[in-house]
């Protein structure tokens, strides 16, 4: 069987979450993608990688992980939301591991390359930015989760409709800290700006309160 065929098999198996019926086609698709380079073959890397880690092979799931990563980034300018997403399963895939410092690694690469790609003023950026944060909290790092946000905040205009939600997620870290004098600064600053740019009955707004 073609690669064409094998993988659209894969890809109907993933989205079923059959993830042993995946690591069964394994064999036969694999060899089939010889030099080939696309975002088919970046795809089914994810897959089977995906399908590793849940079978708690994790291991096995990073080295695909790995070659995903690195074709997708040759892939560039091509699909960059899938060589972000690619970084963000390694650091959660990493921090799985209980490797640390590969994890931080994989996470600055994210917003680095969110900020380079997407610009400050944009959603990928922020919510990385918030992700790559509660990585950091996981992990016990609250003072390089505080610089994160600083940095990055200061970075976004105030008038931005994404500075309020940066200052309420510094708000949290505050929190997790038991630095509530400083939370409750920071929720008041931001409260405002979220009701205006999201409304009362968003869940920005909402998960601020």
């Amino acid at each position: 069987q073609t690669f064409e065929i094998l993988y659209k098999k894969l890809d109907s198996l993933y989205l079923l979450e059959n993830f042993s019926g995946c690591l069964n086609l394994e064999p036969a698709i694999v060899p089939l993608i010889g030099a080939r380079q696309d975002t088919l073959v970046a795809n089914t890397l994810f897959y089977i990688g995906d399908s590793y880690r849940n079978d708690f092979k994790i291991e096995v799931a990073l080295t695909y992980f790995l070659r995903e990563r690195d074709l997708r980034k040759s892939l560039l300018p091509v699909d960059p939301e899938g060589y972000s997403n690619s970084l963000y399963n390694l650091m959660h895939t990493y921090d799985q591991e209980g490797n640390v410092r590969a994890a931080v690694e994989a996470g600055r690469a994210i917003i680095e390359f969110d900020e380079q790609y997407y610009g400050v003023e944009s959603e990928q950026y922020v919510y990385s930015m918030g992700d790559f944060v509660d990585l950091l909290l996981q992990i016990d790092r609250w003072q390089a989760a505080e610089q994160i946000l600083k940095e990055g905040g200061s970075k976004i205009s105030k008038s931005s409709r994404f500075s309020g939600l940066v200052e309420a997620k510094l708000g949290y870290v505050y929190t997790y800290t038991g630095l509530f004098g400083k939370a409750t600064n920071c929720f008041t600053n931001s409260i405002p700006a979220i009701e205006q740019h999201y409304g009362e009955t968003s869940k920005e707004y909402q998960l601020t309160l």
